[in-house]
């Protein structure tokens, strides 16, 4: 572990007077945690020293090495790239942004227009983070600044066809291979496409295998180190693949009510994850014979009859959150993989609605949506008890990332917030 707060400077000169000298790297630091590289710790974070300081006698190396102050060793992969494993180091999501527990709004590259709602959040490490929109949308943060990758969205993974400028991106996933789904509106088609490395690249293609059918997807989910994958969208329609599993197009799930919209879903194992519903919607894909061609419906497991539209679903180790309009169910959740039991559920009914879950256990869950028109964020402090964020902006919330002391949200007109939550 490369940090914990509370943070001490090493160098101790006011804000005032230090703030315009430093190149800061936004890598956190303290007494039993200092820099390395040739960075000085500087009101607790690595900073790249100034070429002359006011007092030539106090500058420092100036050749700094790129990768410096990165330590990626001690993760704990908590099982989904959304569950705030730990990266070891915490680097804020913007030059701007020092480690505050204040909200910060990163600041995009320029874009012709503003920006639309940024729909989902999700990182690899916290210097490989995701961020998918409408537009489409697509950023990219490497521990130093975000990039815009929208125009490198192509249709066609094999014509390599122009950017598709009316896509809209609706979820990613972050991880050694990068998983993005959405809706193509000049095709009429689902769009989805994944990179088999979390170093950007030019192009990110639309893949014919898992695009073209009668749905838009709006959920994505998977294990980070796999390119194990789960969509889901709407008709109840789902993509689900995985080495060993013999489900490799999209396709109807029989299991899905009439009418009913897939609206999220959360990858546990590769023998159960979790998809998400409108009126009430909550199923699971069970461990059985012939991979996931069907899903079972989580009333039978123990989940309450409800007719609220769900757009978000967490599973933990022994727990299942599930959450939408005026609903926010944790259930105890007992049994094999693949074979889940549930009991105790309980709504806390948030007067609002919740579209992403994030977090590591059962004690450290997150919750993000809006109440009309003004954010929602809510922080689980105990079993049923759910505390609000007050947050800087007033904008819907679509997605939420947590890693340990790190979390993002992300929202209508370009939001993108975060803060340091020890």
């Amino acid at each position: 572990m490369r940090l914990r707060f509370p943070l001490l400077a090493l160098v101790t000169l006011s804000a005032a007077c230090t703030g315009w000298l430093f190149d800061w790297t936004g890598t956190l630091c303290d007494d039993a945690n200092p820099c390395g590289g040739g960075l000085v710790c500087v009101e607790g974070a690595c900073a790249k020293p100034p070429a002359a300081a006011p007092d030539a006698s106090t500058a420092d190396d100036a050749s700094v090495p790129a990768d410096a102050g990165h330590n990626d060793a001690g993760q704990v992969d908590a099982g989904h790239p959304d569950s705030g494993y730990d990266a070891g180091f915490i680097s804020p999501p913007t030059t701007e942004c020092r480690p505050s527990t204040d909200w910060c709004q990163a600041k995009l590259p320029t874009r012709t227009g503003a920006w639309p709602r940024l729909t989902s959040v999700s990182g690899y490490r916290d210097d490989d983070i995701w961020v998918g929109g409408l537009g489409p949308t697509l950023l990219h943060w490497d521990g130093y600044t975000w990039t815009d990758f929208s125009a490198a969205v192509v249709r066609d993974a094999q014509a390599q066809a122009p950017p598709a400028p009316t896509s809209d991106l609706t979820s990613v996933v972050a991880g050694s291979y990068f998983l993005y789904a959405g809706y193509d509106g000049t095709l009429g088609k689902s769009a989805c496409g994944w990179l088999s490395s979390p170093v950007p690249s030019p192009s990110f293609y639309y893949q014919d295998y898992c695009s073209g059918a009668a749905t838009r997807w709006l959920g994505a989910t998977g294990p980070r180190d796999s390119d194990s994958c789960l969509l889901v969208g709407t008709g109840g329609f789902l993509y689900a693949y995985a080495t060993g599993q013999n489900v490799n197009n999209p396709y109807k799930d029989p299991s899905a009510p009439p009418g009913v919209d897939y609206t999220s879903a959360h990858f546990r194992n590769t023998n159960e994850m979790w998809v998400a519903g409108t009126a009430g919607t909550l199923h699971y894909t069970p461990n059985l014979p012939g991979g996931w061609d069907r899903t079972f419906d989580a009333t039978a497991a123990g989940f309450p009859q409800t007719a609220a539209d769900l757009f978000a679903v967490l599973t933990t180790g022994d727990a299942v959150f599930a959450g939408g309009a005026g609903t926010l169910y944790e259930c105890m959740r007992t049994g094999a993989d693949g074979h889940p039991l549930l009991s105790e559920c309980a709504n806390s009914a948030p007067a609002g609605t919740l579209r992403a879950f994030s977090g590591s256990s059962r004690s450290d869950v997150w919750a993000a949506g809006s109440d009309g028109t003004s954010p929602l964020l809510l922080k689980r402090i105990g079993v049923g008890q759910w505390q609000p964020v007050a947050l800087t902006g007033g904008a819907p919330l679509y997605g939420i990332w947590r890693l340990k002391s790190l979390v993002l949200v992300v929202g209508d007109d370009g939001t993108l917030l975060s803060k340091i939550d020890p």
